[in-house]
């Protein structure tokens, strides 16, 4: 019985060790600043406001990069 058991539970290691590896992979990859130093999305403003970085006015219409977290918007000049 234990020579069918043995490879059972070898697999079931190595596959285990092997999915944790790709998930801390995958997490490091989704880590804050990774990537991309920018946080947030391009969107269009709908309202004004002020740029959070150099507090430019930002006119409805204008790219800008929305960060919901913060609820803050960075003009085009400063997110680049």
């Amino acid at each position: 019985m234990w020579s069918v058991l043995d490879p059972a539970f070898a697999g079931a290691a190595a596959g285990l060790a092997l999915g944790l590896v790709i998930v801390l992979l995958l997490k490091r990859l989704r880590a804050p600043g990774a990537v991309s130093s920018r946080k947030g999305r391009w969107i269009s403003a709908r309202y004004a406001d002020r740029c959070g970085r150099c507090a430019a006015r930002v006119l409805p219409g204008e790219r800008v990069v929305w960060d919901a977290a913060s609820r803050a918007v960075t003009c085009e000049r400063c997110s680049r």
